[in-house]
């Protein structure tokens, strides 16, 4: 089954042909000029995946959180450029103040509407005031999420000696468990084992357990033998962040079967993400 057999609730997204493993789906405008998707069945496998992912193949959830926040900006300089009080650029701007990036719809040199992303504050007038037509989402508009993720990585990689060694790879506080006979502290659950980089478990840990700064700099001189140098803190806290968008993304995966609450549990994971990121910009 591909995505040209739900075609009905189709809003366009685009999200299958930018998950396609074989780019066998192509978003192509149909007789009306909205975008659809177009699969090539000569290199579609028929994985599924593009079902799967599609928002409007799953049934909707109800949220569970019911309060409802308003806002404008105070700065009336703002209004006149920018659509329901000019709220998106303020908010907009802390974001990128902490270190991440902003996703909207900009018009292009051929004056169409395209989703795309603001890394400063200046690129943010072109995602201000509605468009009120379907915009085209680029196939990389999704990879440059994962590419601020992967440029972490990269960093990491070309300053600090990463070997791989065994791992538990989710060690959260539910898999520790104390022995009744000898007080022994033992760590269960290893279906997700595997050979990975060390401070990934520890990094797990202190996300899980909730630790404070003073537990995170114990936990790591404990480990490392010594007091944390700057790159070496740097390589905890990357792996922070590669821990919260592993199991964002996990999360996102299991929304259709488990609902709001595993929802929420995405938002938390992903909003502590961005919060890492910008730590890991600023030290």
């Amino acid at each position: 089954m591909n995505i040209t057999q739900i075609l009905d609730a189709c809003t366009g997204c685009g999200v299958c042909a930018a998950v396609c493993p074989s780019a066998a789906v192509k978003m192509q405008p149909d007789a009306h000029g909205f975008l659809r998707p177009v699969v090539d069945d000569a290199a579609c496998t028929d994985c599924g995946l593009c079902t799967r992912k599609c928002p409007v193949s799953v049934l909707p959830q109800n949220s569970a959180h019911t309060d409802v926040l308003t806002g404008y900006a105070k700065d009336g300089a703002l209004l006149p450029r920018s659509s329901s009080g000019a709220i998106f650029p303020v908010l907009a701007a802390e974001i990128i103040r902490k270190g991440g990036l902003v996703f909207g719809a900009a018009f292009d040199g051929q004056f169409q509407v395209v989703h795309t992303a603001a890394e400063s504050v200046e690129e943010l007038s072109a995602l201000c005031s509605s468009k009120y037509v379907q915009g085209r989402i680029p196939s990389d508009c999704y990879a440059q999420v994962k590419a601020a993720v992967m440029a972490v990585k990269a960093q990491i990689d070309s300053v600090c000696d990463i070997q791989n060694v065994p791992c538990h790879n989710d060690p959260l506080c539910e898999n520790w468990v104390v022995s009744a006979d000898d007080d022994r502290l033992y760590l269960i659950d290893w279906e997700y084992a595997g050979m990975n980089d060390g401070i990934w478990d520890l990094a797990d840990v202190s996300i899980e357990g909730v630790f404070t700064p003073e537990n995170d700099e114990l936990l790591l001189t404990e480990y490392l033998g010594s007091k944390p140098d700057q790159n070496e803190y740097k390589h905890f806290l990357a792996n922070k962040i590669y821990v919260d968008y592993l199991w964002t993304l996990w999360a996102k995966t299991r929304v259709p079967y488990d609902g709001q609450p595993m929802e929420d549990w995405a938002v938390e994971r992903y909003a502590r993400l961005k919060d890492n990121l910008r730590l890991f910009a600023e030290a």
